[in-house]
This record gives structure tokens, sequence and C-alpha cells, in this order.
């Protein structure tokens, strides 16, 4: 999703600058995104930021687990984003 909430799409794939699919990326690396959707320079420009959106439920878990400031700071802000629409998401 945008920062400001609109999905965008979803991942097909990570790959690393050697063009290695990877399954998972750290925080720091660089990686490039295929997202299945939309159309750079239509619906998303390069340099875009974007958070991956997770359930609900997840949500729910990962506030019981200590995470590190970061990760605490993503989790609020995507909560945030919910109760836009929902008052009620993640609780």
């Amino acid at each position: 999703m945008k920062i400001d909430g609109t999905p965008v799409g979803q991942i097909k794939s990570l790959r690393t600058r050697a063009s290695e699919d990877v399954k998972e990326a750290n925080q720091g690396d660089e990686i490039a995104v295929a997202i299945q959707g939309p159309t750079v320079g239509r619906h998303i420009e390069e340099l875009d930021e974007f958070y991956v959106d997770v359930p609900e439920s997840h949500a729910k878990r990962l506030k019981k687990i200590e995470l590190s400031p970061i990760e605490q700071e993503i989790l609020d802000e995507l909560i945030r984003l919910h109760r836009k629409e929902n008052h009620f998401w993640g609780r």
C-alpha cells in the first residue's frame, strides 16, 4: 500500500542486485520488488515508498511481541491507516 493507505497491488517477487530471487529482505537491503497490478508512471512512480500490509489477525499478534522501534513505528502507522475506515481495526 502507498504510505497514504491506498492499496497498490500484490508482491510477485523480490530480487537482489545480482538478480537472485529471494523470499525475504532485511531492513537496509536494496532489492527490486515486482508488484502485480500497478503501472509505473500511471499508478505508482519510481522511488515511491510503500508499506507491506498485514492482515488484522497478524497485527494483533505483532502488538503482543517486542518489536524494534522502527518496526513498532511501522505497525502503529499501519494500524492508524486502517482505523481511518474501521475504528476497531487491530484491537
